[in-house]
């Protein structure tokens, strides 16, 4: 059921490596492949542990969209990494979109920037991994956060989701851009927001 609705088809189905398939809630996917070690998405009996890599609010709405879909059999274990953290609204954004907090709260990123922040949220990613070793890792859109997870799960080649996959702006200057391409050429499967996004994934 886990992306029942991200557009994906009900029963039990894999995917292959690399996989871009189109979702927006409404659009069901007719057709499926595996993943380099085959995992039952859909329709498993054993728990699947689904670690969720999220860094900012328009990502924990993101999560909020999918939540009611990561229930049994699938456990999911959110990693938040602080990247726009802010104490006061932190707990009232989770309450407000109705999801529990993370499981893991990751250190403020405090005066890091650019890659000394992306290694260091890799690192403790990786860590956490390490620890639950999960069958898949679930990334959104295109921050830091989106690169570190994909990276650390790399590490430890676990199987990426990459939501939002294929978004271009055709400007290489953007770092934004730069995690997207880097995240898209290590994704597992790749779940698009439009055509356009697919055809850019081809």
């Amino acid at each position: 059921r886990l992306f029942e609705h991200a557009g994906v088809m009900a029963g039990p189905i894999e995917y292959e490596h690399g996989d871009a398939l189109r979702y927006d809630g409404s659009t069901r996917i007719r057709q499926g492949a595996s993943l380099s070690q085959p995992v039952h998405l859909i329709g498993a009996r054993r728990v699947m542990r689904i670690t969720a890599v999220v860094g900012t609010r328009p990502q924990l709405i993101k999560l909020a969209a999918l939540a009611p879909q990561l229930t049994a059999p699938i456990e999911p274990f959110v990693i938040d990494t602080a990247q726009h953290h802010d104490e006061v609204l932190a707990g009232q954004i989770y309450r407000d979109l109705g999801i529990a907090p993370a499981d893991l709260l990751l250190p403020e990123p405090g005066n890091l920037v650019g890659e000394a922040r992306l290694t260091e949220m890799r690192r403790s990613i990786s860590a956490s991994i390490a620890q639950t070793r999960p069958e898949a890792v679930l990334v959104f859109g295109d921050t830091d956060s989106t690169l570190a997870g994909a990276l650390a799960a790399q590490d430890h080649g676990v199987p990426i989701i990459h939501v939002e996959a294929g978004v271009r702006s055709g400007d290489l200057t953007m770092p934004e851009e730069r995690n997207r391409i880097a995240v898209d050429t290590i994704a597992a499967l790749r779940l698009c927001t439009s055509d356009t996004a697919v055809a850019a994934l081809e």
